[in-house]
């Protein structure tokens, strides 16, 4: 069971191809992760279930999400929980739950599969910080001079445009053209 968590924690990438325009950050969204997901399963012949059970702490209403992977060998779990909203604009009851739920699946999921796609988080309060234009000159030059494309050095950083790219990218790339790596 370890084994097959191992290979599908190895295999699976979850970008951040969502854009939070009014916070400024990329995220992750869980129904394009299991998505993403779904044939890595089928080769491991694995599935993820999730369940919710709502939860009082302290008055407050949580929604605890619980991921569990199966295999024919066994299975294993992780949760993760979110507070709900006494009220969101333009959301009813049912709708704050449900987004709640949302979260907290996503979480679950994370933690499961113990995603990481080398970006900061921006749920950790940590800043993130973009290249700038002059990065972005720097890195087509270099990739032009090393014969490389900008759409095969985007798909390898996992990002939709070179402007999606972070300063910590900025330096792994920089290292993967100065070594001339192909990066397809």
């Amino acid at each position: 069971m370890l084994k097959t968590l191992l290979e599908i924690q190895q295999t699976f990438r979850a970008v951040k191809d969502q854009r939070n325009d009014f916070g400024g950050f990329n995220y992750r969204n869980v129904e394009v992760m299991l998505a993403e997901l779904k044939p890595i399963l089928a080769e491991h012949e694995a599935c993820i279930t999730f369940s919710d059970e709502i939860i009082e702490r302290g008055g407050r209403c949580y929604v605890e999400a619980t991921a569990t992977l199966t295999t024919p060998k066994g299975e294993v779990s992780c949760k993760a929980s979110a507070r709900e909203q006494e009220t969101k604009k333009g959301m009813d009851a049912a709708q704050i739950t449900g987004a709640c739920s949302t979260y907290a699946r996503k979480y679950a999921l994370c933690g499961l599969l113990a995603v990481d796609d080398g970006s900061k988080d921006p749920d950790a309060n940590k800043h993130i910080e973009m290249i700038n234009k002059n990065q972005i000159s720097t890195i087509k030059a270099l990739a032009e001079a090393k014969g490389s494309n900008i759409s095969d050095i985007c798909d390898y950083f996992k990002v939709n445009s070179l402007e999606e790219m972070t300063t910590e990218d900025y330096g792994r790339c920089l290292n993967v053209l100065n070594r001339k790596e192909d990066v397809q």
